[in-house]
C-alpha cells in the first residue's frame, strides 16, 4: 500500500530503490539527474527525427511537413492541445476538459512545452504560444 492505495509488490521494492537513491545523492542532486536524462532522451528523439533514423516515419518533436510548423502529435496530446486556447487555463480544467488521468496530462503538457506550442504561466496554468 502506498498512500492508501495497493500495488504490486513489484512497485514496493522498486518505491525503496528510488528512496534510497534520494537519501544517498540528496533531493536537488536526484531531481536534477533525472532532468538531464530526460533533456538527453528528447534531444536523441529530435536528432534521430530530422536525420530520418526513425523507420516507422512519424515525428513527434516537429512536422514531416516544412510548411506546417505544428509536430505531428498523437491523438492524446491533440486532445489536450484543442483544452488549451489563448487565455490561461489551469492544469485542473485542461484534466477536466481532457478526461485524462492526471500524470498523462502533466506528462503531455511537458511535451507540448519543449514542442514550444503552450507555454506555463503561474498556478500551473498553460495557453497556446
Amino acid at each position: 500500500m502506498i498512500d492508501g492505495r495497493p500495488f504490486p509488490k513489484v512497485v514496493a521494492k522498486q518505491r525503496e530503490q528510488l528512496v534510497q537513491r534520494i537519501r544517498r545523492e540528496g533531493f536537488d542532486a536526484f531531481v536534477e539527474s533525472v532532468a538531464y536524462t530526460w533533456f538527453n532522451r528528447f534531444v536523441a528523439i529530435r536528432y534521430m527525427e530530422v536525420n530520418g533514423y526513425l523507420s516507422h516515419g512519424y515525428r513527434v518533436l516537429s512536422s514531416t511537413d516544412a510548411k506546417k510548423p505544428m509536430p505531428n502529435l498523437t491523438g492524446e496530446q491533440r486532445r489536450i492541445y484543442e483544452q488549451i486556447g489563448d487565455d490561461w487555463r489551469t492544469v485542473d480544467d485542461i484534466i477536466e476538459a481532457s478526461g485524462l488521468p492526471p500524470g498523462k496530462t502533466a506528462a503531455t503538457l511537458a511535451l507540448l512545452k519543449l514542442m514550444r506550442l503552450v507555454e506555463q504561466g503561474p498556478g500551473q496554468a498553460y495557453k497556446k504560444r
